[in-house]
């Protein structure tokens, strides 16, 4: 897991999880043990493997974003 700045900084690296680990099972683990944490009034912006939580936004399941990129 990786959380960058709008300037493209990193912010937070966890490498210690394999690939089948959930998304949202190494979220939960890195804001309460991992030292991750968001500053207060900032939010993350997160794919569709998260859930929209507190400080998290993720886009809503099923729906197609940029659908001229879908369209033949």
């Amino acid at each position: 897991m990786a959380a960058c700045s709008f300037d493209l900084q990193f912010q937070y690296v966890a490498a210690s999880w394999e690939g089948s680990a959930g998304d949202m099972k190494v979220l939960q683990w890195a804001l309460h043990r991992g030292g991750f944490s968001v500053p207060k009034g900032k939010y993350y912006l997160a794919d569709s493997g998260y859930a929209n939580t507190h400080q998290f936004v993720a886009p809503y399941w099923g729906n197609r974003y940029h659908l001229s990129e879908f369209e033949n």
